[in-house]
């Protein structure tokens, strides 16, 4: 069950209990997902500071991967921990909860 708290806080109810969501196309600044709210899915992840759901597009797999580090020129980078190539040959971004969190909802 969706609903939203002052106007703009989307919050789901799952299993009794409420959980504020993030889209991950507001996060990262991108325009081109016109997906809406019931077309997508919600991950519900734990962080140190409690749960909450990334709203998503899709999810396309499970992978094994090995995390690189993104370097120096990064590390300020919140919400985005690593990467990892993947087994076609492209680079996948390795997400930060905590980051992902904080740009969320302490801004």
């Amino acid at each position: 069950m969706l609903s939203t708290i002052r106007n703009k806080e989307e919050v789901l109810k799952v299993r009794g209990e409420v959980v504020p969501l993030v889209r991950m196309n507001e996060i990262f600044i991108l325009n081109n997902s016109d997906t809406k709210l019931w077309d997508s899915v919600v991950v519900v992840v734990q962080s140190e500071y409690g749960k909450f759901g990334i709203v998503v597009d899709a999810l396309l797999g499970q992978q094994q991967v090995v995390i690189k580090s993104l370097g120096k020129r990064f590390k300020d980078c919140k919400g985005v921990s690593g990467a990892a190539i993947m087994g076609n040959g492209e680079v996948g971004l390795i997400l930060d909860i905590n980051g992902i969190r904080e740009l969320a909802f302490n801004n």
